[in-house]
């Protein structure tokens, strides 16, 4: 995408949906991408521009629902619309769909930060599923600090 873009991030950030921001936030159109924004999908929401407001998706990103809202400028009245991507993103993702990701990860210290490294299971870049409604598959260990993590720490 180009330029400055209102955004939501749903199905726990596989699922990314933009509307340009317009000077005169004027928008008829979204975007979405379901590979972590590597490729975009384009539909109108609107036959005519709206004075765009907002949009939001689930406070805990679950779902697959994003939320549209604005006013015509002809007449002043309020829109809102839902906009369901289940009926694009049919299929719940399985377990041969995930891979995992360690936060941090580059660097001599492999994803250690503050004695603690964390995995998570993440769906695929290529993959086009949607996450079950659950929280994400995370595991824990600790690691060694060292004096960097006390340099960043609370209080150091």
């Amino acid at each position: 995408l180009k330029g400055p873009h209102y955004y939501a991030i749903v199905d726990q950030g596989k699922l990314i949906v933009a509307v340009p921001m317009d000077k005169n936030r004027q928008a008829d159109t979204m975007y979405f991408s379901e590979n972590h924004g590597a490729c975009w999908s384009k539909t109108k929401f609107s036959t005519t521009p709206w004075h765009f407001t907002g949009l939001q998706g689930d406070p805990k990103a679950l779902g697959l629902k994003v939320t549209l809202w604005g006013y015509t400028p002809s007449d002043g009245l309020w829109q809102t619309m839902e906009v369901d991507f289940s009926k694009v993103i049919e299929r719940q993702c399985v377990s041969d769909d995930f891979e995992e990701w360690v936060p941090h990860a580059q660097g001599a210290k492999d994803g250690c930060l503050l004695g603690f490294k964390e995995r998570i299971s993440v769906i695929k870049q290529n993959v086009w599923c949607f996450m079950p409604d659950t929280d994400l598959r995370r595991t824990e260990e600790s690691c060694t600090c060292d004096l960097e993590d006390f340099e960043c720490d609370f209080g150091y």
